[in-house]
């Protein structure tokens, strides 16, 4: 025959499996959570793209300073090759020359500027790759764990629900039902103790000396006027 005390088991082991399935659902979004290897994996493929980027403008660059000195060159065979016969054209030739050059040093900075990138885009990425290389590792190794623990919480739920079915057997369908509603509205806590002084467990409330009278003489499920949660007296 079943009695109250049945629930009140029932509520501890239902307690016990609301947490297991609490950590396991943790456990199981840790084990998906790939985001600190995506990142770092991002990191090293934006940085990689970047080389890319500067190695191009690099090329890019040096060929422009490369044509500025052919075209010096030419300038400085016309003003010193003796082929200029007047002051007119030897200011024009001196002239662009002049821009030339200057052109060519502002050329030179920006491949300066290009270079020292480039170098700070390789060092940045050795460092990324490197830390890539750990975080991989370490997720690994922080995977066999967490699927181990998977593993073994799901083992351990699995021998609640079994002990919670065998729990049930005896328990009748219109108990469980009310048990099932109270627990879904009052966070889990279903089935609260009588104290000293005939106080609810779940309310903190004081029952009155004929509802006091009622719990201990019920036959079937008695619940709190205060907050319906089903008395156990122990």
């Amino acid at each position: 025959m079943a009695d109250i005390r049945q629930l009140f088991e029932l509520q501890e082991l239902d307690l016990k499996i609301d947490a297991l399935e609490k950590a396991l659902s943790g456990t199981r979004a840790r084990l998906a959570d790939e985001s600190a290897v995506t990142a770092a994996r991002q990191k090293s493929a934006t940085l990689k793209a970047r080389q890319r980027d500067t190695a191009v403008k690099r090329s890019a660059k040096e060929r422009d300073v490369a044509e500025l000195k052919g075209r010096l060159n030419k300038l400085d065979e016309r003003l010193y090759g003796g082929a200029i016969k007047n002051v007119k054209e030897m200011t024009a030739t001196q002239g662009e020359r002049d821009g030339v050059q200057h052109e060519i040093i502002r050329e030179e900075e920006a491949l300066l500027e290009l270079m020292l990138d480039v170098e700070d885009t390789q060092e940045a990425l050795r460092e990324a790759e490197e830390a890539l290389g750990k975080v991989e590792a370490e997720r690994k190794a922080h995977k066999v764990t967490l699927a181990e623990s998977e593993k073994r919480q799901s083992a351990d739920l699995s021998a609640l629900k079994s002990q919670r079915e065998t729990l049930t057997e005896p328990v009748p369908p219109r108990w469980l039902y009310t048990y099932d509603t109270v627990r879904k509205a009052k966070g889990g806590v279903a089935v609260a103790k009588l104290e000293r002084g005939n106080m609810c467990g779940g309310c903190r409330i004081t029952l009155s000396t004929s509802e006091t009278q009622k719990a201990k003489a019920a036959d079937g499920l008695f619940q709190c006027n205060s907050c319906k949660r089903i008395l156990y007296i122990a």
